[in-house]
Order: C-alpha cells, then sequence, then structure tokens
C-alpha cells in the first residue's frame, strides 16, 4: 500500500500543472463568493433547477442509472487498464468542491431537493453518493496499479530497438567517450565572436553517429556556459519549411535568455524568406511579427550577433541524420550552416555520411563537393575505428549466447575462436564451415537488425537446424533479403542434390551449388552467380553486393566435385540438420514443423519405456516426411550415456527397419548399416560400448545382441537386423565382431526358427526370409540337380518343412517365376530345397487336392515338368506376378 500511495503522490507531483486552473477557480470561489454565487445562479440555478422544487421517481431512477453507467465506466477502465486521466480528475475534484460548498458550507445554498425514494436520509448526496464515487474511483485506479504491477515483461524476448543511447565507461564499447569529452573541451575553449563554427561528424550508416552527438549533448548540459539547440531538418517535407522551423527553434531558445533575440532573429528570418525567389516560402511570412522594424540584412546579423555576444555563452546547435534528406534538402541544410545562421559563438554539429552527402552536392551543384565541404565544415571529424576487428561479431555472439540453448553454446565459443577446441565430446574439423558474421555485421545497428531476425523464428525451430548454418541464413536475409527470397523459391534452379553423384562428387542427398559449363572455354560457372550479374538490379543490388552475395552463399553451399570441398565440413552439435541437406532445407525459409519431426518431439519419446516409442514409431513412421526425418535423428544420435538407454534405441532402430517405407509398402524402412556398426561399436577388441556401458562384460553384450534376433521373430521376415549379420559375415573378417562368424549364422538359424513357431501359417515374407537365410547355409547339389540342405539348414528346413504340409499354399506362388518380366513360367525349385524331391512335394499337393489353388498348381506342374522348359498358363486362382 506504501508503494501505491507514492506513486499517487509521483503522479500528482509529475502531473501538478493540471492542478493550476482548478486551484485558482477555487481560490477565486473562496474570496469572491458572493460573485461566484451570483453567477452560478444565473448561469445553473434560475434556468434549469429553479423549477424543481422536489424530486420525482422519475429524477430519481436517472441518477441511479447514471449511477449504474458509472460504476460499469470505471469497472471497464480496469478490466481494460485504460489510463484515468488526471485532467478529468483535476476537474472532478473542483466539481465535487464547488457541489460541496454550494450545498453544505455557502450562505446561499444550492443543488438541495428532497428526496422521494430516500425521504429519511436527506444528506445522502453528501455523504454517500460523493464518497462512494471517489471510492469507487481510487479502487479502480489501485485494481489498474496492481495489475499493471503484476504484468511482467521480459525485455530480453522482445525486438532489439535501434535506439541511440549516451555513451558512458560501461558501455563505450567503441572507445569513443575520451574523444567526446576532448571536442566539449574544445567547443567551451573555441572562441568564434562574429561567425558559426561547423564541425562534420562523419561516419556510414549505423557507425554511431547519433550515440556521439547524444553524449555530446549530455556531457555540456549541465555547462552553465553552453545553450544547446537539436534540429531535425527530416520532420517536415518541405524545403523550405526546414529554414523556418530552424530559425523559429533557434528564436524560441534564445529568448529564454535574451527575449529580444527572438524578436531579431524572428525579423532576420522573415527578411531571409523575402529574399528567395520562391513563392512557397509566402506561406512562413505570416509565422513572424510583421510590426517589428525592418532593417537591412548585414544590419539584422550584426544585430544578433551583438545580443548573442553578450549572452557570453556558447550556442550548440546539433544537426543528425543529414543522410536521411532528399537531394535538395541536404543543400539547404549545408547554406543554413554555412551562410543563412553564420552567427556569432555558434557551433554546428552536423553528423552525414560523407559518401551520400558529397553526391547529393556533385548531383544538384555540379560542383567539386570536397572544396564545397571544406567551405562550410572548419573540421570533419571522422568517426574513429575500433581498434578490435571483431568488436561487432563479439557484440553479436554475446547477444546470441543470451538466446539459445546451453548444447548451443560451444558452438559460439568455437565460431569466436575457431582455433580453440571448446568442447572435449565434439569433433571439430579443420575446414568447418561456419558463419562469416564480421564480413558482414559492421555496425551496432547490423548487430540489432540481425538479432530482430534472428529471434522472430528462432524460438519455433531452434531445435530442428544447425546453428551456424542458421546464422548464415539469417545475414543473407538481413543484408540481402531478395536474394534470399530467389533462393527458396528457386532452389531447383541453383541447387542440385547429389543423390546419384559417386563418392568422389558428393554426399547423397546434399544440395550443391548447380554449374553451368561455358561453351566458349568449357569453363563451368556456378549458375547462381551467373544469375545475380545479369540481374542484380532487379534484386536490388549494386555491382559490388554482388560478389559479397557469391562468397556468403558459397560459405553455405558448396561445389560439387569441388577440389575445396572437404569432407567432414560440418561437425557441430546437430550437424545432420544443415540446410544443405535436403530434408532439412525448407525449414531454415518457412520457419515451421508442420510435417516434421520435432527434435524436442523426439527427444522426450525416447525418455519413454521401449514399448511407448515403439508405438511412437509406428505412428511416425506412416508419414514420408517424418520417417526420413526419424532414421536421421537415429543415425546422428549417440546413445553413450548409459547401458539402458543404449539397449533402448538399439531395439528402437530395429523395431523402425520392420515399418513398411511409406514411400514403397513393399518395402521396410531401411538404416545405415555403418552408422549402426559405430553406435555397436564393433570391434571385439576395445570396444567402447563393451567397456564403458557394459563395464568389460563381453557375455552381457552379446546376450543383448542375440536378443534383438529374437523379441520380433513374430514380424516372421528378413529384416535389417538379419542383413546386418549377413554383412558382418561376408564382409568382416571372422573375429572381427565379439560374435564368430558361426554365432551369427545360429543367430539367423534361431531368428527363422522362432518365427516359423510365432506363425504357425505360413507366408511370403517367412518364405523369402528362408530364401535369404539358407544360402548362408551349406548345401549339396545331387546327381539329379536337387539342392540338399546341410549342417545347421537342414533344421531350419525340417521347420519349415512342418508348417508348409499342413498348408502349402503359401509355397505355390512363390515357387513360381519368371525369368523375364511378361515371359512365360517356370517352377522354381524350391519345393526341392523343402521337401528333397518331386515327388515328396507332389505327394503333399496331392493331400491338399480339394483346394483350387492346388489344383491349379498341380495343372500348371503336369505342364512344365515333361518339357522343363517356361510355358505359357493362365491362373485363375493363383498370382504368381
Amino acid at each position: 500500500m506504501n508503494n501505491f500511495s507514492s506513486h499517487i503522490a509521483s503522479r500528482y507531483k509529475q502531473k501538478g500543472k493540471f492542478f493550476l486552473p482548478p486551484l485558482f477557480l477555487i481560490l477565486f470561489l473562496l474570496v469572491f463568493t458572493d460573485k461566484f454565487t451570483e453567477i452560478i445562479k444565473t448561469i445553473l440555478v434560475t434556468p434549469l433547477l429553479s423549477s424543481v422544487t422536489q424530486s420525482t421517481v422519475i429524477i430519481e431512477l436517472i441518477l441511479i442509472c447514471t449511477g449504474i453507467l458509472l460504476i460499469r465506466y470505471f469497472i471497464l477502465k480496469a478490466w481494460k487498464l485504460v489510463n484515468m486521466s488526471v485532467l478529468l480528475e483535476t476537474y472532478a475534484w473542483t466539481f465535487t468542491f464547488i457541489y460541496v460548498f454550494f450545498r453544505f458550507l455557502a450562505p446561499t445554498r444550492f443543488f438541495y431537493i428532497p428526496s422521494k425514494l430516500i425521504s429519511s436520509f436527506n444528506l445522502t448526496d453528501g455523504f454517500l453518493f460523493l464518497p462512494a464515487g471517489w471510492l469507487l474511483y481510487y479502487i479502480t485506479y489501485y485494481i489498474q496499479y496492481r495489475r499493471k504491477t503484476l504484468i511482467s515483461y521480459d525485455p530480453s524476448k522482445g525486438f532489439f530497438a535501434d535506439a541511440p543511447f549516451v555513451l558512458n565507461e560501461s558501455n563505450d564499447s567503441l572507445g569513443r567517450v575520451g574523444y567526446i569529452q576532448d571536442l566539449a573541451k574544445k567547443i567551451i575553449s573555441t572562441d568564434t565572436k562574429g561567425y558559426s563554427f561547423a564541425i562534420g561528424i562523419i561516419g556510414q550508416w549505423g557507425s554511431g553517429k547519433t550515440a556521439f552527438l547524444k553524449t555530446l549533448e549530455e556531457e555540456l548540459k549541465n555547462n552553465p556556459d553552453v545553450i544547446q539547440i537539436r534540429f531535425n531538418p527530416w520532420i517536415t517535407p518541405n524545403i523550405s519549411n526546414s529554414t523556418a522551423i530552424f530559425f523559429s527553434d533557434l528564436a524560441n531558445k534564445l529568448s529564454e535568455y535574451d527575449e529580444t533575440l527572438k524578436t531579431e532573429i524572428t525579423t532576420y528570418s522573415r527578411e531571409l524568406l523575402q529574399s528567395v525567389d520562391n513563392q512557397t516560402f509566402s506561406f512562413f511570412k505570416q509565422l513572424f511579427d510583421s510590426s517589428v522594424e525592418e532593417k537591412g540584412m548585414q544590419d539584422q546579423i550584426d544585430l544578433i550577433n551583438d545580443h548573442i555576444n553578450r549572452l557570453k555563452k556558447k550556442v550548440v546547435v546539433y544537426i543528425d541524420d543529414v543522410d536521411r534528406l532528399e537531394k535538395k534538402e541536404v543543400i539547404e541544410v549545408l547554406r543554413i550552416v554555412r551562410n543563412s545562421a553564420n552567427f556569432s559563438n555558434t557551433f554546428f554539429i552536423v553528423a552525414f555520411d560523407k559518401s551520400y552527402v558529397t553526391a547529393c552536392i556533385n548531383e544538384a551543384l555540379i560542383n567539386n563537393s570536397e572544396n564545397y565541404l571544406e567551405k562550410i565544415f572548419q573540421l570533419e571529424y571522422y568517426l574513429p575505428p575500433n581498434p578490435d576487428k571483431l568488436i561487432y561479431q563479439k557484440a553479436l555472439l554475446s547477444e546470441l549466447q543470451r538466446h539459445i540453448p546451453s548444447n548451443c553454446q560451444p558452438i559460439l565459443q568455437y565460431i569466436e575462436n575457431p582455433s580453440k577446441n571448446t568442447s572435449g565430446n565434439i569433433f571439430l574439423s579443420n575446414f568447418e564451415i561456419l558463419p562469416p558474421i564480421n564480413n558482414y555485421i559492421q555496425s551496432f545497428r547490423d548487430v540489432n537488425r540481425f538479432m530482430n531476425v534472428f529471434l522472430l523464428n528462432y524460438d519455433r525451430i531452434k531445435h530442428n537446424i544447425y546453428l551456424p548454418d542458421f546464422i548464415s541464413i539469417c545475414l543473407l536475409r538481413v543484408k540481402y533479403p531478395e536474394v534470399y527470397r530467389l533462393l527458396y523459391y528457386n532452389r531447383r534452379n541453383f541447387l542440385i542434390a547429389a543423390d546419384n553423384f559417386g563418392a568422389m562428387e558428393g554426399v547423397a542427398g546434399e544440395l550443391y551449388l548447380r554449374l553451368i559449363e561455358d561453351n566458349s572455354n568449357g569453363k563451368k560457372d556456378i549458375e547462381l552467380n551467373v544469375y545475380l550479374e545479369k540481374n542484380y538490379k532487379e534484386l536490388a543490388l549494386n555491382q559490388k553486393d554482388t560478389q559479397e552475395v557469391e562468397k556468403l552463399i558459397r560459405s553455405i553451399f558448396n561445389i560439387v566435385n569441388s577440389a575445396s570441398n572437404p569432407l567432414n565440413k560440418r561437425s557441430l552439435f546437430n550437424h545432420h540438420m544443415t540446410i544443405s541437406d535436403s530434408a532439412y532445407f525448407d525449414r531454415y525459409f518457412d520457419y515451421s514443423m508442420a510435417g516434421r519431426l520435432d527434435q524436442q518431439e523426439f527427444n522426450e519419446a525416447l525418455k519413454l519405456p521401449i514399448e511407448n516409442i515403439e508405438k511412437k514409431i509406428e505412428e511416425w513412421s506412416t508419414m514420408r516426411q517424418i520417417s526420413t526425418d526419424l532414421i536421421v535423428k537415429l543415425e546422428n544420435l549417440t546413445p553413450d550415456s548409459d547401458k539402458d538407454f543404449f539397449e533402448k534405441i538399439i531395439k528402437a532402430i530395429v523395431y523402425l527397419t520392420y515399418q513398411p517405407n511409406p514411400n514403397d509398402p513393399r518395402n521396410l524402412l531401411s538404416f545405415d548399416k555403418v552408422n549402426f556398426i559405430q553406435k555397436l561399436g564393433i570391434e571385439s577388441d576395445e570396444n567402447p560400448v563393451i567397456q564403458n556401458l557394459y563395464l568389460n562384460n563381453k557375455e552381457e553384450f552379446k546376450n543383448f545382441f542375440k536378443s534383438l534376433y529374437l523379441i520380433y521373430a513374430d514380424k516372421a521376415m528378413w529384416g535389417f537386423i538379419h542383413f546386418f549379420a549377413q554383412a558382418l559375415i561376408k564382409d568382416y573378417d571372422d573375429g572381427y565382431f565379439i560374435l564368430s562368424h558361426e554365432e551369427l549364422k545360429d543367430l539367423i538359424k534361431d531368428s527363422f526358427i522362432a518365427s516359423v513357431e510365432s506363425n504357425q501359417e505360413p507366408s511370403q515374407s517367412l518364405l523369402i526370409f528362408y530364401s535369404i537365410a539358407i544360402k548362408l547355409f551349406a548345401t549339396r547339389t545331387t546327381s539329379n540337380g536337387e539342392i540338399i540342405p546341410e549342417g545347421k539348414g537342414i533344421e531350419m528346413t525340417e521347420r519349415l518343412r512342418e508348417v508348409l504340409e499342413k498348408n502349402p499354399k503359401e509355397l505355390l506362388e512363390f515357387n513360381i517365376i519368371r525369368q523375364r518380366p511378361n515371359s512365360d513360367y517356370v517352377e522354381s525349385g524350391w519345393h526341392r530345397m523343402i521337401f528333397g524331391s518331386d515327388e515328396a512335394f507332389t505327394k503333399i499337393l496331392e493331400s491338399h487336392a480339394n483346394d483350387p489353388l492346388v489344383n491349379e498348381y498341380i495343372e500348371f506342374q503336369n505342364a512344365f515338368r515333361p518339357q522343363q522348359q517356361p510355358v505359357k498358363f493362365q491362373f485363375n486362382f493363383l498370382n504368381p506376378s
């Protein structure tokens, strides 16, 4: 409550000027009561209240409704947090005082009408309604105050305002405070009686000119010998307005010290405007007092100088943002500085970009701009560059550190100091592609503009992008927005995916800059560069910009088969989500995760039990883009935190590979074999997984690996895990992995037998499983051409034969093949592998002769076997295609 009281007191103190007129009115009432009573009687009582001698129900109901509306008004004010008007409050207090005075205190009392509804309480208006009204007012104000104090805003989540600030030792990152202090001392010590002194503060756009002027103004603010005026010529759209407004501002400011100066400057400016042969200036003649005695122009200047000299003060005029003006306006401002306001002890501090101003002078005056500026400015002060060439990059990285998650902090540290490995658990390539911040962020204004673009979209996709690439693409958007749009909407014209390239040309799925061959010299040019050089004007670029754009884009995308295209060019956190991957390109432009797998959702799912993860995998794998995202995320996941998490991730990968491919449901989703090898730490000796997660317990690791071949046996199909074992047997020496080749074969055999037992009804997928797996085991061919499995293959064959004897129908279509598309049919011979001979298989078929599918196969068999040549056959029940 104390804070509220202090707030009220502060409010009245700040708005005290509003109370002066009502206060004078009340004093007039108290001093001239009789006169005021006569006024009230004449204006209000006689014409309005004299006819009302007693209240009526209608009048009182109107008053009650008015009260209800007033209550509603205050409630809406409180709810919408609309500021209460101090001016309205002062007049309400004045009305209350006058009402109470003439109702209860004045010798002649008005405003009393006997109540019809509340006859027993005739002081209701003074002791109930007025206090209740004011109580309601301050309750409303208190509710507003409390609600506003409870509303909190985090400035770090807002935009970066490009507002200039006063420099001091704590924020003077460019080291300019010392220069400003020296300049202030020089101004104080310079004697310029009889003429003005012009100083040009020169710097490029965004170099800190406005902050420099504000700091100089602050430095001189408390000096009693300095009068400061800030002139903004760009606030008026008319050239002549600039001159008129300048002299009006100057006259008003100097009149605070010498009222005569206002008259003299007004007279001078009127004569100056009259001397200009421009009818548009006639409007400003009305601004000045025509009664002043006219004098000659030079006499008037001398008179003004004389009055300024008597002040014994320096007049400092600040003119900023001259480079915002049009060419004619620039010339007009320079004319004011050079000629029109060339007064004694007057200093003009003018901030501008010299390249722009000189271009304006050359075009408008067709003159030597350098000589022209030398005649105007006695001192051209170039803002000193900071000796730290990376000052703006450091400022940008410092701001980024406040907004990015902790797991990305090492990336910023590495960008700032690439020679230093800041994180022991990430591999930093010698050829790491990093955003060229220092080449494109060249002022604090650039820092602010970049951060506004970055923060507007970053939070929506921050877990689903590669930070260095996002910084680079934001640089492109800030500096060259039309090229940014061009790259997105015309990606196929300028980028090419390396899906079909060889290993020496590019990484599959990665986007590279498209090349075109110049037939005249055989040289290959970058398609985008050629387009930029031809169309740079339409893209709001100049010729020099095209080279900078090319460099920036080349820092993001490589050229196919380029000698300067090293491998492992991106290796920091989340590098797999690079913009150069065609699967991730769009999100760097549309900032959306719609139809894509969000990294946060993926991370949260990994915390669930494996059963729940499997359900999520089933859900994700039905959509093309999300299934691709899922595979990439699993490939780039390093499950090395603990044994349970490792086993959960490996199971999830295996389960994923049993899901139908949404692009081709006849096939399953795949996983990269080499990546799976890396995750298992496949080597038998010094296996990091066994050492760190299983604490060198090899048997425990082997048992887990073996379980992968049994937990999904109900799928009854040859999956990735079987292909993986097959690859280890064929492509790696025995002993490379912790399991020998024979042990791996046993896993495949046991997995097949478990699949048969889990699915008593045979299926096409089970037969395919058998046809691939049996090739890993020894077989022999008899003199009759029959293929007989041996060793471990015998057990697999016997278990399959048992279920096929009960139901051979699935084998029928599997056993009929075409040697070429659209050719005639042949019997494949798998039946001999499984049943040992044609006769044994025929005997099984005859036991199911009542089945039309079996009968049709027997007919085909009878047509094929006598000649053992492809035959034409019309199938009505079977579908061997």
